[in-house]
């Protein structure tokens, strides 16, 4: 099942749940090509906590996740009066995600490059 998550900019990034995969490839109703697709994204993340949710990022959408990561995690507190830090504006973004990248692995799926790492 494919997930659409809101970005802090009001964007949509493709998000896949390995759990919720796994439903689809156990669904009778699910299209054998996708199954065969499933499958094969399953055997090779297997090792790495398929069974505990193993999240893939979208490449289209890495960037805007790196900058939710980075304000999920508190780098970026909101000022006191619940507006937005204005340093988030003199980040390079895009350099953030290319060091994040670091940690995580690539895989295709469906025509479709995400960022994962394991669960």
């Amino acid at each position: 099942m494919l997930t659409n998550q809101q970005t802090n900019k009001g964007e949509n990034m493709s998000i896949l749940d390995s759990r919720d995969l796994e439903k689809e490839l156990n669904n009778p109703d699910t299209k054998e090509e996708r199954k065969k697709a499933i499958k094969e994204l399953k055997k090779e993340t297997a090792n790495y906590g398929w069974e505990h949710g193993i999240i893939f990022i979208s490449e289209m959408g890495w960037e805007d996740y790196c900058q939710d990561f980075a304000e999920d995690c508190g780098y970026l507190e909101t000022s006191t009066n619940g507006h937005t830090n204005p340093l988030q504006y003199c980040i390079d973004w895009g350099k953030w995600s290319d060091q994040m990248a670091m940690d995580y692995s690539q895989t295709d799926f469906e025509g479709t490059s995400y960022y994962w790492r394991e669960a």
